[in-house]
């Protein structure tokens, strides 16, 4: 096992192209044209790439990341882990409980990062098995502490109704501009001190993002105020992130080649873009920079359609917006009208060997990371 270097770009995206995510909808994630792109995006301190080899050929992969992040609401260093893939010619909790823990506690001591977050889809029974499960600790996998439950959840541009007239004059919508910028920043921050490695936002962070994302433009934030008072109380980008990652249909199985069926005579019906052909792209849009103060699920719904507004009407051809919905949210009124798929996953904070879970973290009710750069 050894830190990757920019010589391993072909074979990180050979080996990451490689491992699908096989179900009745069978995807993959292409990461072209660079692999290191989605971590030079980031404000980041610092993050490290590490693979394994086997016989001069990658067969495993993954990532840490560490960032400024609120934890108790003050500012710390966090630690990000991802990416993890591993050839199923090595797979197996044996080469985990080997090299993770080490490398982990290792890179934790080098820059002063007392835990880390992750995230697991919850139906990759073999991740789940391989790092939550009652044997990954006897074999010297780090605990995984879960924090929350949510929902990856596809609000489909093939329909929406739009909110009443009442609530889009009581949440008035609309897109962002250049003046915009140092508000939306303090509204990201206020919203990021609430929650659990929230990431702390002002305005040069904030055009830091814009200058660093590709494609994401000020113009892109959709805002939403309070009628009554004049503030802002939401915001959110949706992001495409084809120029960093793309998701490749790799085949239709059992019930969804039926779903397909049915849902491109409805597209066609619509106006609505069509779902892709296997080996095409799956084109969707992801969530990004949200955050919703006032605690009315109408504030939010407001702010949702707004964002599928606009991607609707973007003409990429997406066929979603990508948010998080913590399953404590998910059946809120703020997703009413919206046609949605759901796709569980769980948060975990993981802390290097000798450390323990803060109670506070255990404890914590909102959690925040932008699972746009997972």
């Amino acid at each position: 096992m050894r830190l990757a270097t920019p010589r391993d770009e072909p074979a990180l995206r050979r080996l990451f192209s490689s491992i699908t995510m096989d179900a009745d909808l069978s995807l993959r994630v292409d990461r072209e044209p660079s692999f290191f792109a989605l971590y030079e995006m980031q404000d980041t301190h610092a993050w490290e790439t590490w693979v394994v080899e086997l016989d001069g050929e990658l067969v495993g992969l993954g990532a840490l990341l560490v960032r400024d992040g609120y934890l108790d609401g003050a500012v710390e260093r966090v630690g990000y882990l991802g990416d993890l893939r591993l050839d199923p010619r090595i797979r197996g909790r044996e080469i985990l409980a080997t090299l993770y823990g080490p490398v982990l506690d290792d890179f934790a001591a080098r820059h002063d990062v007392a835990v880390f977050l992750t995230a697991v889809i919850a139906s990759n029974s073999r991740a789940m098995a391989a790092l939550t499960g009652p044997d990954a600790a006897k074999l010297g996998i780090p605990t995984y502490h879960l924090l929350q439950r949510f929902r990856i959840r596809a609000l489909q541009t093939i329909r929406a109704t739009r909110p009443p007239r009442a609530m889009c004059d009581r949440w008035p919508a609309r897109a962002a501009t250049d003046d915009d910028v140092a508000a939306i920043a303090k509204l990201l921050d206020q919203d990021a001190r609430t929650r659990a490695f929230g990431m702390p936002m002002d305005e040069r962070r904030l055009r830091a993002s814009l200058a660093a994302w590709p494609g994401l433009r000020i113009e892109d934030f959709q805002l939403v105020h309070d009628a009554t008072t004049g503030a802002l109380v939401g915001c959110v980008a949706p992001w495409d992130a084809t120029p960093v990652k793309q998701t490749i249909v790799t085949a239709y199985r059992g019930r969804m080649r039926w779903i397909r069926r049915a849902y491109d005579t409805a597209a066609r019906l619509l106006g609505a873009p069509r779902l892709p052909k296997p080996g095409d792209p799956l084109r969707y849009a992801y969530a990004t920079h949200q955050a919703c103060v006032a605690d009315q699920p109408e504030a939010l719904r407001a702010l949702l359609y707004a964002a599928w507004r606009a991607v609707r009407d973007s003409n990429r051809g997406d066929v979603f917006l990508s948010c998080r919905a913590p399953v404590a949210e998910a059946n809120s009124d703020a997703y009413r009208g919206f046609t949605v798929n759901d796709l569980a996953a769980n948060v975990y904070a993981v802390v290097p060997a000798g450390g323990s879970l803060a109670p506070n973290l255990a404890e914590a009710q909102r959690i925040g990371f932008e699972m746009a750069l997972v």
